[in-house]
């Protein structure tokens, strides 16, 4: 399992990215030049859980279960 504890994204878009950062417990740093896009991924970030689902697949993978 990777170590890095921050996720960059220079064309975050609607925030796909964003929300896998903050579900798998990440910092998330990106940039997006369509503020309508922008407010999009503010919403979606806005609304997802910390360690969620998304978190326990991933460990279930690196961990070989």
């Amino acid at each position: 399992m990777t170590t890095s504890k921050l996720v960059f994204d220079p064309f975050s878009g609607s925030g796909t990215t964003a929300v896998a950062a903050k579900e798998l417990n990440r910092g998330f740093v990106g940039a997006e030049l369509e503020e309508g896009f922008a407010k999009l991924a503010a919403r979606r970030v806005a609304t997802t859980k910390r360690g969620s689902l998304l978190r326990k697949i991933s460990e279930q993978f690196w961990n070989g279960a």
